[in-house]
This record gives structure tokens, C-alpha cells and sequence, in this order.
């Protein structure tokens, strides 16, 4: 029999069952098996909370602050590139690709906000990841970052997520946000890349059978609140 991936999957939160165990294992073959990993391999998991994430990445990273998902790959690769079975721990003969580390709660917290379910995100995340762990990175927010969405987005049509809801879509202040603080309305917030990328990752998302849906909101503008009756006070004032 060949020897499988061997994903071990450890939680210092309550509350992860072994059912989200095993779909976070499901995830990771399936996103393996997307990019040609048909070697037995290794992928060691982590699933903590805000805390617990926020001090692996102060510790690891010197970076003092929570985030969704960490990755911390064995090889330097570059996208596309797979290790060999030369590369293969002599002991188990598994190739170790390296660590994964999941906030539950950012997980919850992230899919409330950009209003799917939690196995959406919590598939998205280790999705996100396993490219990591294989040389893909968005450091540019262009070529890269595009070439990574374009796996993402392959890999969760494959695993059945058939929708992404991208919320907001105008410009506004920060990396993150509802659209409240809008400024330029029908420009894509600059973390998407330039008006082209978003064009070219939603003719992707289609191209795979992914519906896209726009999330805007045009009742408020201004970078830091509702200036609508600044520029139209007549309006407010007055109907």
C-alpha cells in the first residue's frame, strides 16, 4: 500500500472537534493533490486562538499581533517547484513540508464578517497556506498575488466552494473594512491590485465555474465617515 500524507492536526483551544480535524485534513490532501504533491509528505497543524497565534508570530516573526493564519514552510521554493524524494526525512520516510497555524477564532470572527459560513473560510485559510508551504507568496500585490489567487481559487472550486463574496469593493482607508468609509466608488480597493487584476481574477473565478458577488455601498462616502451631507447638504437639510 503507498504511504499516505501524514497531517497531524493539534488544538490547545476547546472546542475542535475531530470532525474539523478531519476536514482540515481533507483540505490539505486535496490542495496536495492539486498541485502535483504525489509524494508521501508530512504537514504539521496547529489550531489555536487570537492569543495563542499572536504569540507565535511575536515569537517567529517578531510581528506583535494576531492574524488568521501562519505558515512556516521547509523549503525555499518557488511557485510550481516541489521538493524530491531525496529531500524525504530518512526516519519516516515522509518529506516534511513544514507548519501550519490556524486562529479559530479569527476564523469565526472573519466569516461573520464577510458574511459566509465558517467552513468557507477555514477552507480558504488552509488552502492559502498549503501555497505558502510550496513557494507561493502575495508580497507584490501583482504577478504574485495573482498567481496565488488563481490556485486558491482552482482548489476551492474542487473542494465544492462554488461562490467568493468580495466585501467591500471600493476604495476605503486601511487593509480591512465594510465599505462604510468609501472614497473613490468605483475604483477596486487598491489591495486587490490594479483595476485589470480584479478584472482577470473574477474572468478566473468564472472560468471555473465560481460565481463572484460585488459587495458595494454607495449610501456613505468619505475616509473616515459619512461626508454625503457635507457635499450634498441641501439634500439632508432640506427633503
Amino acid at each position: 500500500m503507498a504511504k499516505r500524507h501524514y497531517i497531524p492536526v493539534t488544538a490547545d483551544v476547546p472546542g475542535v472537534s475531530d470532525e474539523k480535524k478531519a476536514l482540515i485534513r481533507r483540505f490539505i490532501r486535496t490542495a496536495l493533490a492539486m498541485q502535483g504533491v504525489d509524494f508521501p509528505c508530512e504537514v504539521d497543524v496547529l489550531v489555536t486562538n487570537d492569543a495563542g497565534i499572536h504569540q507565535i508570530n511575536l515569537d517567529m516573526r517578531q510581528v506583535d499581533r494576531p492574524t488568521d493564519v501562519l505558515s512556516f514552510p521547509e523549503f525555499e521554493l518557488t511557485p510550481g517547484e516541489l521538493p524530491c524524494a531525496e529531500d524525504a526525512d530518512p526516519g519516516t520516510g515522509l518529506v516534511p513540508l513544514g507548519d501550519m497555524v490556524l486562529s479559530m477564532e479569527r476564523v469565526q470572527a472573519q466569516a461573520k464578517e464577510y458574511g459566509h459560513s465558517n467552513r468557507r473560510e477555514l477552507a480558504y485559510l488552509v488552502v492559502h497556506s498549503v501555497l505558502h508551504l510550496l513557494g507561493y507568496d502575495h508580497l507584490d500585490e501583482g504577478p504574485q498575488k495573482k498567481q496565488m489567487r488563481a490556485r486558491e481559487e482552482a482548489i476551492l472550486a474542487e473542494l465544492g466552494i462554488t461562490q467568493l463574496e468580495v466585501m467591500p469593493v471600493s476604495q476605503f482607508g486601511g487593509s480591512r473594512g465594510w465599505g462604510y468609509d468609501g472614497v473613490l466608488l468605483y475604483a477596486p480597493h487598491s489591495a486587490y491590485g490594479t483595476p485589470e487584476d480584479f478584472h482577470a481574477f473574477i474572468d478566473a473565478a468564472h472560468g471555473l465555474g465560481l460565481s463572484v458577488v460585488l459587495d458595494i455601498v454607495l449610501n456613505h462616502f468619505g475616509p473616515e465617515g459619512n461626508y454625503l451631507p457635507l457635499l450634498s447638504p441641501a439634500f439632508f437639510d432640506e427633503h
